[in-house]
């Protein structure tokens, strides 16, 4: 009967825990931190759908070798991105993401140097461009 009634006041009292801790959390960190998140996705979202509007007028343009510039450009700070997340976190839901569809592209992001500090020239439709 001890037993039982020490099991109770342990589930108790760690249920009165739980519910302290939860009260007393500061309840805008997690609104903060989602406002982040979304901002970051739809940040992304917008300079992907920018680089592929410039890709597409390249490609009408006929200047192929800028739009495949641009495209490199994308996939190297996109890779970077993604690149730097796996490495701050090795465990973390994008690397088991990855991890399940595409195992080697992991492995290189998990080698992958980040330099922010490169700079990309900017790829220009040029005649020679257009008519080769």
């Amino acid at each position: 009967m001890k037993v039982f009634i020490k099991s109770i006041a342990i589930v108790v009292l760690m249920l009165v825990a739980f519910v302290g801790g939860r009260m007393s959390a500061y309840p805008g960190i997690a609104a903060r931190f989602n406002k982040q998140i979304a901002f970051v996705q739809a940040n992304k979202t917008w300079q992907y759908f920018h680089v592929l509007r410039e890709v597409q007028a390249d490609l009408e343009k006929g200047c192929s070798q800028s739009a495949n510039d641009r495209v490199k450009q994308e996939i190297e700070t996109g890779s970077m991105f993604l690149a730097e997340h796996v490495q701050a976190y090795p465990g973390g839901a994008l690397a088991e993401m990855i991890e399940r569809r595409d195992p080697k592209l992991l492995a290189q992001l998990r080698s992958q140097p980040v330099d922010w500090s490169r700079t990309y020239p900017v790829p220009t439709c040029s005649p020679s461009d257009a008519l080769g």
